[in-house]
């Protein structure tokens, strides 16, 4: 016993259209926008909805009874007819629509209702989504199944759908990661993280606006690479050190203990700040000194052919660095602005 896609698969082929060619005519004949997805989907056991069972029946003058349930043969409606047969399309889809139940009811329920955008692509179209999308991008489902996925999403960024499609059988079943930047309907953009994974011809998908989260990074990216900046221009050398290990050195600082601002700073060359008796023992850090006592003096030998020392001054404090404890050393040099040194 042949179904209602069967028979909307019927009356596509006995016009000898393609998929997209029954869009198209759907539309040029009464109106109606749909992508070649639905169609296609609507044609392969996907629900079909009131409005494109009315549209087919008016598009092609159908018998609806025929078209819903099967019955009689495919007649042409009069045109006197036709607001009857649209009243009669609604009740009986209604009517014999059948309910879900069960695990059906709890998904759905899930879909429609969770603030996550939920989304099925085919054929690089949008056909199915939940209603976050209209809430966090505001656009009808027409009009997000309307236009290719790709077209929605921002040229310089990645496309999950396409990377995925690309990458054929091998992606099957892989879920894929990606964040871009997607056209809101205001003409701006929003920010998405995507979860994608293919499933035969199916492509499932599941975003999450994550627009403030990208901005509050950017604007953390900006005030560190600031911070950088200021760290770099600093005529006080700074290096941070864990059990002799240089994790960060300063221009100031490599001038200071290595006689080069451009190069790097060896394991050894912050002993030049130690005291003379701890410079030999491995592993020592300057000793603590007073909250009172910020900076001391201490002689360090200058890094040159002509040698001698010069005397800076010097604070060590313990710091965080990578999530671990670590020691910032703080060199001061003669005429840099800064509190005067201890006793």
């Amino acid at each position: 016993m042949s179904t209602i896609h069967d028979r909307l698969r019927e009356i596509r082929e006995r016009s000898g259209l393609s998929v997209r060619g029954f869009a198209q005519a759907l539309q040029e004949r009464c109106g109606y926008r749909v992508s070649h997805g639905s169609v296609s989907g609507y044609e392969n056991g996907r629900t079909v909805p009131a409005e494109y069972a009315a549209a087919v029946t008016r598009a092609f003058a159908l018998n609806p009874q025929w078209l819903l349930l099967g019955e009689g043969s495919a007649i042409a409606i009069p045109p006197s007819a036709e607001s009857e047969a649209f009243q009669e399309i609604a009740s009986v889809v209604d009517r014999f629509r059948p309910a879900p139940s069960g695990v059906e009811t709890d998904l759905q329920l899930f879909f429609e209702l969770s603030p996550l955008l939920f989304a099925i692509e085919a054929d690089g179209h949008l056909i199915r989504v939940n209603g976050a999308w209209g809430e966090v991008l505001g656009y009808q489902e027409d009009e997000l199944v309307r236009e290719p996925v790709r077209s929605f999403v921002h040229p310089d960024d990645p496309c999950c759908t396409d990377e995925l499609r690309a990458r054929s059988v091998e992606a099957e079943g892989e879920t894929l990661s990606r964040r871009s930047r997607f056209r809101h309907a205001d003409g701006g953009y929003r920010w998405l993280a995507w979860n994608c994974r293919a499933v035969g011809e199916r492509i499932y998908a599941v975003a999450a606006d994550v627009t403030n989260e990208v901005e509050a990074e950017e604007s953390l990216e900006e005030t560190v690479e600031s911070l950088g900046q200021v760290v770099d221009q600093c005529p006080h050398g700074i290096v941070i050190q864990r059990e002799g290990e240089v994790l960060f050195s300063n221009p100031a600082a490599r001038s200071l203990l290595a006689g080069d601002p451009t190069g790097t700073l060896e394991e050894d060359a912050w002993r030049r700040v130690l005291p003379p008796e701890l410079r030999s023992r491995p592993g020592a850090v300057p000793p603590p000194i007073p909250s009172e006592v910020p900076f001391r003096p201490v002689a360090i030998p200058i890094p040159s052919p002509e040698g001698g020392e010069l005397t800076v001054d010097v604070a060590a404090v313990p710091v965080l660095f990578g999530g671990e404890e670590a020691v910032q050393i703080v060199i001061r040099p003669p005429g840099a602005p800064g509190p005067q040194a201890g006793p």
